[in-house]
């Protein structure tokens, strides 16, 4: 209830919902692999990738043994981890541009779906 606390908040629910897809996912243990490539582990570059059957980003070199890759932007792979690792109170300061909210809402949503295996009702309503 305190991050509905401000009129920001309260305008941005967007942002409050990809926030709590991440924190949610990562107390869950069910994070997404967005550290390294999800392959071979090495830092991931400029033109990162985010795989759904293996659940995480894959490098340049790795790219050509997945297929489905959705391009993610560095800019969405720091928010991520901003927010995975950050306290509440820090995340609810942190501005979201349109782009990464739309980037978080692609990349969130469609992970939750793979790896749940079935559409989720409330879908339309929470995410």
């Amino acid at each position: 209830l305190l991050a509905l606390d401000g009129e920001r908040n309260l305008n941005d629910v967007d942002r409050l919902v990809h926030m709590f897809q991440i924190k949610f996912l990562a107390f869950s243990g069910f994070r997404p692999h967005i550290d390294s490539c999800v392959i071979c582990g090495q830092v991931i570059g400029a033109r990162a990738r985010f795989s759904l059957r293996r659940g995480g980003l894959v490098c340049d070199n790795c790219q050509g043994r997945d297929t489905g890759l959705l391009p993610v932007s560095k800019g969405a792979v720091a928010t991520l981890l901003y927010v995975e690792k950050e306290p509440w109170g820090r995340c609810l300061k942190l501005r979201m541009p349109s782009s990464i909210k739309a980037e978080m809402r692609r990349i969130l949503n469609n992970f939750l779906l793979f790896h749940l295996e079935k559409n989720i009702r409330s879908a339309k309503y929470v995410f």
